[in-house]
């Protein structure tokens, strides 16, 4: 009976510090969102609580595949940048994989207009040939992209 009294408050500490790691997580954890705003059109805004590092994103064509995937700098809580190669299109599923400060990677997919958030990288991650840096991306893309 000593043994379980003495091992009580250990566990109970350890119970403790789990959830003290795992609010101090959420409390950074970036939400990145796509939304499309009429005259000005797609853009992805960090609408959490830390910033998104090493954001890529990419569209899902009509093909089924994910391509187009794009290298984006980092966003920090409370901003928002436009994907001006998307113009103007009308994209039925983007989606968007990312880290936090401490690694962890999230993803956001956006389907016909709905944002889904997810705990680790749930589309493809490119490889470094596949994938576009925002500054070097020339032209936009068009219809015939989405195919």
């Amino acid at each position: 009976m000593t043994a379980i009294n003495a091992l009580l408050p250990l566990f109970a500490l350890l119970i403790g510090y789990g959830l003290a790691v795992s609010a101090g997580r959420i409390k950074r954890k970036p939400i990145l969102v796509f939304s499309y705003e009429q005259g000005s059109g797609w853009f992805l805004s960090n609408v959490g609580q830390g910033p998104a590092l090493n954001i890529t994103v990419a569209l899902k064509g009509q093909s089924g595949d994910w391509k187009h995937f794009v290298r984006l700098t980092a966003l920090p809580e409370g901003s928002k940048f436009q994907l001006t190669w998307l113009g103007k299109l009308d994209v039925p599923r983007l989606g968007g994989v990312y880290e936090d400060a401490e690694r962890i990677y999230y993803t956001t997919i956006s389907k016909n207009d709905k944002n889904g958030f997810f705990s680790g990288a749930k589309i493809p991650i490119a490889n470094e040939v596949e994938i576009i840096r925002y500054r070097k991306l020339m032209p936009m893309l068009t219809k015939d992209d989405i195919k």
